[in-house]
C-alpha cells in the first residue's frame, strides 16, 4: 500500500460509462489471478506543480491511450474496504496502481465507485500531442 496525500489524483483511462463493463474488467482480473482489481494511475499534485499537472503526469507517464480520462481524489478511492497498491508488474509505469476491492463488487458498489470520479475530460497527454 502507498502513503499518498488525500488530494493525490487517481486517473482512469476511458469514460467508464458502463458499470457492467467495469465489473467485467474486475471479474476478468480476478479470474486471471490478480484479484478483484482495477488499474489506475496516481500522482501527487505537490510533486508535479498542481492538480492539472499531476493529471497530465499520470496520463503521460502511464501512457494512457484513451482520448478521455476520469479523475478522482485518492482519499475518496482508498476509502472503506478499497485499498490502492502499486503495481509495476509486466513493465507497468511507476505510477500504475491497482484499486483492490475486498471481493468482486456488486453493480450497486460499482456505480457508487464510479460516482467518485469527476466527469470525463480530454486526456492531457493527447492534448499535448504526445
Amino acid at each position: 500500500m502507498n502513503d499518498w496525500p488525500d488530494d493525490a489524483v487517481v486517473v482512469r483511462g476511458g469514460i467508464m460509462a458502463d458499470p457492467a463493463a467495469v465489473r467485467l474488467l474486475i471479474e476478468d482480473a480476478d479470474e486471471d489471478g490478480y484479484g478483484p482489481v482495477l488499474s489506475v494511475f496516481v500522482a501527487d499534485p505537490a510533486l508535479h506543480g498542481g492538480h492539472d499537472a499531476a493529471v497530465q503526469h499520470a496520463c503521460l507517464n502511464g501512457r494512457i491511450p484513451h482520448a478521455k480520462v476520469r479523475v478522482a481524489r485518492y482519499a475518496d478511492i482508498a476509502d472503506g474496504d478499497r485499498v490502492v497498491v502499486l503495481d509495476v508488474s509486466d513493465g507497468q509505469a511507476d505510477c500504475h496502481h491497482h484499486v483492490v476491492f475486498p471481493a468482486v463488487p456488486t453493480m450497486v458498489e460499482i456505480e457508487t465507485f464510479l460516482a467518485l470520479f469527476e466527469e470525463p475530460i480530454q486526456n492531457p497527454a493527447k492534448e499535448s500531442g504526445s
